[in-house]
């Protein structure tokens, strides 16, 4: 009978002794996944937002200075598009260098948008030059949106991707250049930083056709905006 005993008390020891184990490992758990809760609550999310997002339809992309016009008199200036038919609205400006326009001085102030393409671009505003300084240039479309840090962090540009209608991702770093006006080389990779309050001017010349809709993705928080 006192074997009984013992044996119903052992049984007994060893139930409470695996309730207890339980419920150790599920208040551990339990405190664990609280401390993972707080840890992601303290971590910052992205945040930013998207404006002005446009498509551009015949722009001028680039022009390449052919014609120099040294001894004809130009001096610093602008150029206009001659011909176009639509929006229009081309701009850009030049500087000279011992009498002739510098060729890598041209920089686009307005790449316009012409349904039917300008026949030649010329210096505005200076009479009849000669030699007259001559262009060639490039056309298509351009994409432009202003797109502002309005979160509480610095984003790296590697971790933000760039959708345009629901297609392939484009990595934000690859894009994101200072600027894209001087038409003579391609401008250099701007901060891989997207700091906080900064508004960047996205300027990206052929971008996917027929775009309707524009995107923008980091770390789970999406802007998207209509074109």
């Amino acid at each position: 009978m006192a074997g009984s005993v013992g044996i119903g008390g052992l049984i007994i020891g060893v139930s409470l002794l695996v309730v207890f184990s339980m419920a150790v490992q599920t208040m551990s758990y339990q405190m664990e996944t609280s401390i993972e809760v707080l840890d992601a609550a303290a971590d910052p999310l992205p945040s930013y937002a998207i404006a002005d997002a446009s498509l551009l339809e015949g722009a001028i992309l680039s022009v390449t200075v052919t014609g120099t016009g040294l001894g004809s008199g130009v001096v610093d200036g602008t150029l206009v598009a001659n011909g176009g038919v639509g929006l229009g609205g081309f701009s850009a400006t030049f500087t000279v260098s011992s009498g002739e326009i510098d060729t890598n001085s041209v920089v686009i102030t307005s790449h316009g948008s012409y349904s039917t393409l300008p026949t030649s671009i010329t210096v505005s505003g200076q009479g009849t030059l000669n030699p007259a300084p001559t262009f060639t240039f490039t056309t298509g479309d351009i994409f432009y949106a202003n797109l502002t840090n309005t979160g509480d962090m610095t984003i790296k540009t590697d971790d933000v991707w760039l959708f345009f209608d629901g297609e392939s991702p484009t990595k934000f770093s690859s894009v994101h250049r200072d600027g894209w006006a001087q038409n003579q080389a391609t401008p250099p990779f701007a901060s891989g930083n997207w700091y906080v309050g900064e508004t960047v001017d996205l300027i990206l010349p052929n971008p996917p056709s027929l775009t309707t809709r524009f995107a923008v993705t980091s770390e789970g928080f999406i802007a998207a905006e209509a074109i």
